[in-house]
């Protein structure tokens, strides 16, 4: 039987499962909680709203259906927070709250799982930027995990290889596809869904594939807010003129803003917004 080491401490493989894993590491967490401007009743909202991912994973249920229990798990440590659940158990999750294209050019199995862990990803970042106004970046990986949070057991490749994503090329507040999701989906499968074209996935300048949360969270908002957030962005890029290392990440942010709004004027659904002008501020 084939051996994992974790910490030097062994653990047969057979507890592992195919899983998807969410890791994401909310930026500036350490100056929000030792800001004095931040409450304690704000520190505990942000874990309140965090622990709804317990159970049946945050996803609202649309009113009158009836979900199995989600096999998630959930683990929040320090700035982190991981979620993983086996890809199967989407499958039965999913399928009941969101409809699924009939002629869906991937696999129906395939494409649950994707856009379960699109779906987390994108309520978790919105969460955290939306209540609280920090960034986050991350990964979504899929593979060996072993992940029961009752036991506090956190292990496996998939966990290694999210983590490496995150901390060695998430160098912008995005939550990226780690190639272990790029290749079992494969970039034709992903942009024939039209996950692409909708700027629900946007690949950036260095060919790497992220989550524009922007979308969901800005069609949701009515004009008032979204000029609230884009006041929001101009205002942190004015705060952090002299710092590079926060200036890049809201410059950055206000890019994908600028994306965003574009591609409301395309679809003609939605009023049209100004863009954040980077040389103006």
């Amino acid at each position: 039987m084939s051996k994992a080491v974790f910490n030097d401490v062994s653990f047969a493989t057979e507890a592992y499962e195919d899983r998807v894993v969410i890791y994401i590491d909310i930026l500036g967490f350490k100056q929000w909680i030792n800001n004095p401007k931040t409450s304690e009743e704000q520190v505990l909202s942000l874990f309140k709203e965090l622990s709804c991912w317990k159970g049946n994973g945050g996803i609202q249920q649309r009113e009158g259906d009836q979900l199995p229990k989600m096999d998630l798990s959930f683990s929040f440590f320090s700035d982190s927070l991981i979620i993983t659940y086996p890809r199967a158990a989407s499958r039965q999750y999913f399928s009941r709250i969101h409809d699924i294209p009939e002629h869906a050019p991937i696999a129906k199995e395939d494409y649950v799982d994707i856009i379960t862990a699109i779906e987390a990803a994108f309520r978790v970042q919105s969460l955290i930027f939306d209540k609280f106004f920090l960034l986050s970046r991350g990964a979504i990986s899929l593979g060996k995990v072993f992940h029961k949070d009752s036991e506090n057991l956190l292990f496996g490749p998939a966990i290694n290889d999210a983590v490496w994503h995150e901390q060695n090329i998430c160098n912008t507040p995005r939550v990226i596809l780690t190639n272990s999701i790029r290749e079992f989906y494969s970039k034709d499968k992903l942009e024939d869904s039209g996950m692409y074209q909708d700027k629900w996935l946007v690949e950036d300048s260095d060919g790497i594939v992220y989550l524009n949360f922007l979308f969901p969270l800005l069609s949701r908002k009515i004009s008032e807010e979204i000029n609230l957030i884009k006041s929001n962005i101009e205002a942190n890029i004015k705060n952090y003129a002299n710092n590079p290392k926060y200036l890049s990440k809201w410059s950055w942010l206000a890019n994908l803003f600028n994306l965003t709004v574009t591609r409301f004027k395309e679809l003609e659904r939605y009023q049209s917004y100004d863009e954040i002008d980077l040389i103006k501020i």
